[in-house]
């Protein structure tokens, strides 16, 4: 099924041109930004409507798609609105992140995003004609076979940090087992939604046990986010397989962000019990103020480190020689036994965030920061080094939207996987890029182990 149907162009184009005026909006002095996050907004809502009047949905599981709505609505929108009235516990100087040139920039990134996915579902389409559907199959026993292993891996990973506290053995293994246990387990519960997808009930509910078993086992074992975007994989995968009416995902939507909630609020009990709604029982509506920190607050913050990585380092000349900064990320430890760490959110909550080093908001007195995945680019070459990888970064993301034309492909069920990573807007540059590779090859077995099941499957049928 095409994706935007050839009568549907001068709609698309209409779109990618109101993205356009968005950003020339946010570059000229004087122009609001009160007004241009809404006309954003409405950007995104109209490109989900061209794409639903071709009864296509692609902006489901589109990178660039989906890293455009999230820093428009939590970097932008929300705050603008919360800014107004606010509510919660909030250090007060964030406040100058609203309305700022780092809100602005990311303003600019979301939009050109928006672009990118606009010019895919544009050429998507005679692709989509040429090459099928892609639906991948699946018999019982592969369905069973993957069904075991994804129990196996979450019971080890359980197991394991239940002894590491105890067995120095199971302390020293614990890290690879998660490096490798986590994006397998993506990657199978996502085989799991395709199959299932096609399946009768009895395929169905097996699929939400395991995907709720997995995800319990993560958030239990403080994993944070990366269980909460599985959750967010797994259900705009399932719509996009099922290509339902939008009142349907209007609807399921609803039911999501109140799952999303309640996971946000045992994870923050497990993991931060001083600042969960445990720690606020004496203010009214703890969970909604809690939320609102979380949500709202949280990112205000770090347009506001993002802010200050701006002041310091946006004259900073593109030097060629430290504009390969992220291949660090990609050298593994063990070639590389000196390796810095490459996780900084320490430091960038002394030097950007301007927290006082020993007096962060946590028992310990430290707190990692975030600086966006704009923020490195900035620190490397100013405001040139940000056009020059923000740019690489959305054409890299624009392929790989490409890989998920075909909703029941491989390519896209590795794209889809893969969502926890890509989708992290909070996330350093070096670290998301590193991820994105490391993660992917450690797929990769499984990649070809389906591609070989489907493609005996397709042998046998006449």
């Amino acid at each position: 099924m095409n994706e935007v149907r050839v009568h549907e162009f001068p709609f698309q184009m209409a779109v990618v041109a109101a993205c356009i005026f968005v950003i020339a909006g946010t570059l000229v002095p004087g122009v609001p930004l009160e007004f241009l996050r809404f006309v954003a907004l409405a950007v995104l809502a109209a490109q989900v409507w061209v794409e639903r009047r071709a009864t296509g949905s692609l902006f489901l599981t589109s990178p660039p798609f989906l890293l455009a709505a999230i820093p428009t609505v939590f970097f932008s929108v929300l705050p603008g609105l919360l800014s107004i009235n606010p509510i919660g516990r909030f250090r007060p100087e964030i406040l100058s992140y609203i309305g700022s040139d780092a809100e602005r920039i990311i303003l600019v990134f979301s939009m050109a995003a928006l672009v990118i996915h606009g010019v895919v579902c544009r050429f998507a389409v005679s692709s989509l004609r040429q090459s099928g559907g892609g639906l991948l199959s699946h018999t019982k026993m592969t369905f069973s076979l993957v069904a075991v292993f994804s129990s196996v891996l979450f019971l080890t990973y359980g197991a394991l940090i239940w002894m590491a506290d105890s067995f120095p053995w199971a302390s020293s293994i614990f890290g690879p087992f998660k490096t490798f246990a986590i994006p397998t387990l993506a990657f199978l519960m996502i085989c799991l939604v395709r199959w299932a997808a096609d399946g009768g009930w009895g395929l169905k509910v097996l699929t939400i046990t395991m995907f709720a078993a997995t995800v319990a086992v993560l958030i239990v074992t403080r994993e944070g986010k990366i269980p909460i975007f599985m959750v967010l994989a797994g259900w705009l995968y399932w719509l996009r397989l099922k290509n339902v009416p939008f009142r349907n995902i209007f609807l399921s939507g609803l039911a999501v962000i109140l799952l999303a909630i309640s996971l946000i609020q045992i994870s923050q009990i497990i993991r931060t019990p001083h600042v969960s709604m445990l720690a606020n029982l004496t203010d009214d509506n703890p969970i909604l103020r809690v939320l609102v920190r979380k949500a709202v607050w949280r990112q205000t913050e770090t347009g506001y480190c993002l802010l200050n990585v701006i002041d310091a380092h946006g004259d900073t000349p593109l030097q060629a020689s430290r504009q390969l900064f992220w291949l660090e990320g990609l050298v593994p430890r063990a070639l590389w036994p000196d390796k810095p760490n490459m996780s900084k959110g320490d430091d960038y909550a002394t030097d950007y965030c301007k927290f006082i080093k020993g007096r962060a908001p946590s028992p310990t007195g430290r707190h990692s920061a975030s600086i966006t995945l704009l923020g490195q680019p900035i620190i490397h070459g100013g405001m040139t080094g940000l056009i020059l990888h923000g740019g690489l970064l959305l054409f890299g993301l624009g392929g790989l939207a490409w890989a998920t034309r075909s909703p029941g492909s491989l390519s896209s069920l590795t794209v889809v996987a893969l969502l926890p990573w890509w989708i992290d807007f909070d996330q350093d540059f070096v670290l998301y890029v590193a991820n994105l590779v490391k993660f992917f090859l450690i797929m990769l077995p499984m990649i070809f182990i389906v591609a070989f099941l489907d493609n005996n499957r397709k042998d046998e049928i006449p």
